[in-house]
């Protein structure tokens, strides 16, 4: 089945649903698939794009099959509005991508793609990929994962709120987090290097062993859980403990800001440095006498909280 463009507003289709079971689906250059509001567009086969392709209306359905909406160098894929199961983004479903690849991908103003519980949505494309203003990534039930495993730039001026957000580029490359927008959940870099160029906040963040995080001195990672380091923290890193609960500092020679932000307090149970900044907001800093040292030139400054 090739399309130009499908249009079910609910007048074409009595039911406002089509269902393509198992076609193979190509998207022409310049094809638009608008599903009607309310209304459902469902594939279960092998769907390609092209050139560009942009997905608006009601909601796509990728229902299993082999879904590569890049299979083409060059595609441009656009997310306007909610998208579902979004295997169109990558092949989460069959687990096939293909890393060559130079596509584009878009969550546009007003566009949300909703990661299916249990399911991962994969970034491997090497084109763009971006979260506009107003765009947003999100999970169904606090259980899916975005892994970003593409060795470039993942802009996001929109909002990613998902169980789980894992960087694992492979050995050798580096994702590179950009943009103004918002994110949560757990963060894990797997293998290579996550260089953010924006604040990032996690609930918690695990460096695995040969991996990298790259604060890059300009940034904030804000963690509200445990920071485990069994890689590599990159120099200078400017970290804020904002939990709920009692958080255990990592021991981390080389801080350059620290920021305690926690009525429950945080406690530093062996040797760090700060080469910066020791900022108390919120909360007790507990064992810092013991195992906390300063260097030359380094402040402490306080708006609230204390140090043990």
């Amino acid at each position: 089945l090739t399309l130009g463009t499908i249009y079910t507003p609910g007048t074409a289709l009595p039911t406002g649903n089509l269902n393509l079971g198992n076609a193979t689906v190509t998207l022409n250059a310049g094809t638009t698939v608008t599903v009607g509001n309310g209304k459902s567009l469902i594939t279960s086969g092998t769907v390609n794009a092209n050139t560009t392709a942009a997905i608006t209306g009601g909601t796509w359905t990728i229902d299993g099959g082999t879904v590569d909406l890049f299979a083409m160098d060059g595609s441009t894929i656009t997310a306007n509005t909610s998208v579902t199961d979004p295997a169109i983004l990558t092949n989460t479903f069959s687990g096939i991508f293909p890393a060559s690849n130079a596509s584009n991908f878009t969550v546009a103003n007003g566009g949300t793609v909703t990661i299916p519980s249990g399911y991962t949505l994969k970034v491997n494309n090497t084109g763009t990929f971006t979260v506009d203003a107003g765009g947003v990534i999100a999970d169904a039930d606090d259980t899916g994962t975005l892994i970003f495993a593409k060795n470039g730039t993942v802009t996001n001026n929109g909002s990613l709120t998902v169980n789980s957000i894992q960087a694992d580029a492979g050995v050798g490359n580096t994702v590179t987090y950009a943009g103004s927008g918002t994110n949560s959940g757990a963060l894990a870099v797997v293998t290579g290097t996550l260089t953010l160029r924006a604040d990032f906040s996690v609930s918690s963040a695990t460096i695995a062993v040969g991996a990298t995080l790259n604060t890059t001195s300009s940034y904030v990672l804000s963690v509200s859980g445990t920071l485990t380091n069994n890689g590599t923290l990159a120099a200078d890193p400017r970290i804020t403990y904002n939990g709920a609960v009692e958080q255990t500092l990592l021991n981390f020679i080389g801080y350059l800001n620290l920021t305690i932000n926690n009525a429950a307090g945080v406690v530093a149970s062996g040797l760090s440095s700060i080469l910066n900044t020791l900022s108390l907001v919120l909360g007790q800093l507990s064992g810092a006498a013991a195992n906390i040292t300063l260097g030359a030139g380094a402040t402490i400054s306080r708006s609230g909280g204390s140090i043990d």
